[in-house]
């Protein structure tokens, strides 16, 4: 079946970000070929097949990845059908929905300062704005907005091969009629569907083009930047001109004036020589010439002449080109209309661009020196001491930037080949030299530029032109692609903003094709260049600063912070079952799509089932001593939807690592897994982990500390109301107590009492030993509760005191009162205070007594 708009395969699910994932307005879909059943092209993973002579195969195949020839006819050789599983989607649709074609906007003296937004946008964006312009209900050109793809589908293959921008309203005039000749509708239909393009295309701007995708649309979007930018530039100079010219004149008209010779005949014009003349007209004049002014010198008028000379000669026919265009005989087509470019070949276009820069710049001297002594002399500050010899010399050099961005692009059009090779010395020269010339190198990404002509390009190390390009400190280096147009003009604009030389290395995706039959177009490789890491994105521009932060531009990249981006891979089954698995991009894959690179792939066999075969991406994390023992691959689709693996040369492989460790050269210019960053952050963490160590060891320290002081305070606690507690069950159950244990104001007043009342006859039958009945009325403190918080010690200092911990304990009772100890237990914050009874009887007064009752 057969793909007709971006809707026909909306239903495929993975595309490659950033180029694969492109997101379409919505439009009616046309209708596909064939029936449903064909859009189900869901590739399958077979069941592998068992036979004896597995261990024979992955013989061939290891040898064939250590590059040994003779297992190249003992090996499957990969065909023409086998493309990355990621990219199998997108097989044989030769009109696959991208940015192209573009609109370009026409260019206008108020475009200078826009953005490159405003240069160019994808024709399918513009056309779908403008309908909701012209017809902003959606129900209303009902017919021409369902239709919309067809005019888009019918526009990709018309521009098919074309590589110079055409006129749109002629073009979509065309394409309206193919519309309609193709949907063959009903009178009525018809007319309104003319009625409705024919809003359309009023609503175009004029001189507007549209660009279709191909090897020379970078030098187009170039040129559409150079004219945005330089035309109203040139504008506004040229306005400033003519306005220096007026006043010159005036000025030197009124120098004129004060000639002697032109006072005399205007007097005699005014005043007359007969008798009878005008004597006001003669008061005039002569109170007018007894004022004065100072004349010119004569040095200073020849100066005024001959900048004027020089203003009005440019006046007469002004410097119109805008873009000077050096290749090397395969010119690029350009359009006949384009006065504002010229172009010249030479075999060595860096150098005759750096003698045009020169020549060019020496004419545009003379014009801007003009400009700046006009300026001068009209301010009256023009010093011949000072300003004499600066304009002697004046070249370039001392160009300021506005005069260095009126001058025309110099642009030398070159190939990554012929650099590396031929023109390295010249084209570093140029890059040297300071002059603002843009070089466009166009690249094969799967290539070397270095690689002699028959040698492979995985022999040796790959030349980055770009890293070439960032040693020279002082030049504006970007490598992009013409797929990505946003991109591309983001850099163009950014050059042609910077008064230094630019190095621009641009992919433009080479076109593959098998037989007859065409695998994918130049967008989708362009893409898989950048998805791989073959052509990374970037911008380096010292304008932004010296430091890499501000210099390095890293946008554009999938997945920027991995070695490879990972996408995943939707397949079927043995048993017809939907997987998917989550598949990486390497350069390994983008590869297989080049035609000259296939012989480095071999079909691993279905039955070929072993532990020694791993994944490019995979493989390439292993150590030297690993790698020994593996077997790399990559998975790939056939055109009878067969999953299956392919082994990966050695060569290739090589070319891998190659490519990864450039990639994370430019991370880390990007700061991204910077290595001095991640050391840096290394050391901190561990500094900040050794402190946090010692804390925690102090912290615990000391927890150990007054961990052991609360245990010895709670042991003296503990034993201490054990004694207390003892001594109480000793008295309670005894009756007596040994004196040493009895507290000092233990009186048994109630055996005194008996003993007084007892008859003389009765005392001698009473034993030695008195029973008494011992009771606790002492104050106490429990002191391991005691808060340190002063109030006892403020009442009294010497019946309450501290102990060695700084806790209050009872001090001499015979110092104070029974009210302080009444006063002092009330007001205690941890209540460790217990006044007992008076130990003096004069105050056991019943106020006392009840206050201390319960404390």
């Amino acid at each position: 079946m057969t793909f007709q708009t971006a809707t026909d395969y909306s239903n495929f699910q993975f595309n490659i970000e950033a180029y694969l994932r492109k997101k379409r307005p919505k439009t009616a879909p046309v209708q596909p070929d064939n029936d449903d059943n064909a859009l189900d092209l869901t590739p399958v993973l077979p069941q592998p097949t068992q036979a004896p002579d597995n261990d024979d195969a992955l013989y061939c195949l290891r040898h064939f990845h250590l590059g040994n020839p003779t297992a190249d006819n003992k090996t499957e050789s990969t065909s023409d059908d086998y493309v990355p599983a990621l990219l199998n989607r997108y097989r044989d649709i030769p009109h696959l929905s991208d940015d192209y074609p573009l609109f370009l906007y026409p260019v206008s003296e108020q475009r200078h300062a826009l953005e490159p937004s405003a240069v160019a946008v994808p024709l399918s964006r513009f056309l779908t704005d403008t309908l909701k312009q012209v017809a902003p209900n959606e129900n209303s050109a009902r017919v021409l907005r369902d239709n919309l793809p067809r005019v888009e589908r019918w526009l990709r293959q018309t521009l098919s091969g074309e590589e110079t921008p055409i006129p749109a309203i002629d073009l979509l005039q065309r394409a309206g009629e193919a519309l309609q000749n193709e949907l063959n509708l009903t009178a009525d239909h018809n007319q309104r569907l003319a009625q409705d393009y024919a809003q359309l295309l009023k609503a175009l701007p004029e001189k507007s083009e549209i660009l279709g995708y191909g090897r020379y649309a970078s030098i187009h979007l170039l040129n559409r930047v150079i004219k945005a930018r330089l035309t109203g530039r040139r504008a506004e100079f040229n306005q400033k001109i003519d306005e220096h010219v007026h006043d010159l004149h005036q000025l030197l008209t009124v120098e004129q004036t004060k000639s002697p010779e032109a006072l005399s005949l205007t007097w005699q014009a005014d005043i007359g020589w007969s008798a009878y003349f005008d004597t006001g007209k003669l008061s005039q004049y002569a109170t007018h010439h007894s004022h004065g002014s100072i004349r010119m010198t004569k040095e200073r008028i020849e100066r005024v002449n001959k900048a004027l000379n020089v203003l009005e000669a440019y006046q007469q026919k002004p410097h119109a080109t805008l873009l000077h265009l050096v290749h090397l005989g395969h010119k690029p087509p350009i359009p006949v209309a384009e006065d504002h470019l010229q172009s010249s070949q030479h075999d060595e276009p860096c150098l005759k661009a750096s003698a045009l820069f020169d020549d060019i710049a020496r004419q545009w001297a003379a014009i801007f020196a003009a400009v700046r002594i006009a300026e001068l002399e009209l301010r009256n500050q023009y010093d011949p001491a000072l300003h004499d010899p600066w304009f002697a010399y004046f070249n370039w050099q001392v160009f300021c930037n506005e005069e260095m961005l009126l001058l025309p692009v110099i642009v030398a059009f070159e190939s990554a080949d012929r650099i590396a090779n031929n023109s390295m010395t010249a084209l570093s020269h140029l890059l040297s030299s300071g002059r603002p010339v843009q070089v466009l190198v166009r690249v094969q990404p799967h290539n070397n530029p270095y690689a002699l002509e028959q040698q492979s390009p995985f022999d040796s190390y790959r030349l980055e032109l770009g890293y070439f390009g960032i040693s020279h400190r002082q030049v504006m280096v970007s490598q992009t692609s013409t797929a990505r147009y946003e991109h591309l003009l983001h850099q163009f604009a950014s050059a042609l903003e910077s008064p230094r030389a630019g190095l621009h290395l641009i992919s433009t995706g080479a076109l593959q094709q098998v037989g007859d039959k065409r695998h994918f177009n130049a967008w989708v490789i362009a893409g898989a260049a950048l998805e791989s890491r073959a052509h990374p994105f970037f911008c380096i521009n010292p304008d932004k600063g010296d430091a890499a932060a501000e210099r390095m531009n890293f946008t554009g990249n999938p997945q920027a912070d991995k070695d490879w981006p990972e996408h995943l891979f939707e397949y079927k089954t043995a048993n017809g079952q939907k997987a998917e698995k989550s598949l990486p991009f390497s350069f390994a894959d983008y590869a297989l799509i080049i035609p000259r690179l296939r012989p480095h792939f071999r079909v691993v066999p279905l039955h070929v089932e072993d532990d020694s075969l791993m994944p490019v991406t995979d493989y390439l994390q292993q150590t030297p001593a690993e790698c020994e023992k593996k077997i790399p691959f990559i998975w790939a689709v056939n055109s009878q939807r067969c999953v299956r693996r392919l082994v990966v040369s050695r060569a290739l492989i090589f070319s891998c690592r190659d490519r990864l460790n450039y990639w994370h050269t430019l991370q880390e210019m990007a700061g991204i897994h910077n290595k001095y960053v991640d050391r840096a952050l290394a050391e901190k963490r561990a500094q900040i982990q050794a402190e946090e160590q010692q804390a925690r060891e102090a912290l615990s320290l000391q927890y150990e500390q007054q961990l052991n002081e609360i245990r010895n305070e709670t042991a003296h606690a503990t034993m201490q109301k054990l004694t207390q507690a003892l001594l109480k069950s000793s008295f309670l159950t005894s009756g007596a107590i040994n004196q040493t244990f009895t507290p000092k104001s233990a009186k048994v007043e109630k055996a005194k009492a008996e003993k007084t009342d007892t008859p003389a006859e009765s005392q001698t039958t009473v034993p030695s030993v008195v029973e008494t009945v011992i009771e606790f009325s002492d104050p106490w403190i429990d002191t391991p509760l005691c808060t340190t918080c002063n109030d006892c010690i403020n009442i009294n200092a010497m019946m309450f005191v501290y102990d060695e911990n700084k806790q209050a304990m009872i001090g001499d009772l015979q110092q104070g009162t029974f009210a302080q100890m009444v006063e002092a237990a009330e007001i205690c914050p941890a209540n460790c205070i217990h006044p007992g009874k008076p130990w003096n009887a004069d105050e056991a007064t019943p106020e006392l007594l009840e206050r201390a009752k319960g404390l």
